[in-house]
């Protein structure tokens, strides 16, 4: 998985690459992964209502290069956090 912020924002704030354990279909809806990101970047910049998260299921541990650069061509700032759902 890749969980990145609004891709329309300015600023973007990707996650790490991480794999998560065989989701049941509820977990796929409910993307507890998404919600702990959209968490950690509301604790990481003051403000966490109105963040916008998306979480994509990928390939390869380059997707989060690849969606950065992806990013940048388009004129946003990227900010590649680190992060990793513990729950995986």
């Amino acid at each position: 998985m890749l969980c990145y912020t609004t891709p329309t924002a300015q600023v973007v704030r990707l996650s790490a690459v991480f794999p998560i354990k065989a989701a049941t279909p509820t977990e796929m809806m409910e993307e507890p992964w998404a919600k702990e990101f959209r968490v950690y970047v509301g604790q990481s910049n003051g403000r966490e209502e109105g963040t916008s998260v998306t979480c994509d299921q990928v390939a390869s541990k380059d997707a989060e290069k690849d969606k950065a650069d992806a990013l940048r061509k388009q004129g946003h700032q990227v900010i590649e956090t680190g992060w990793t759902y513990a729950g995986g």
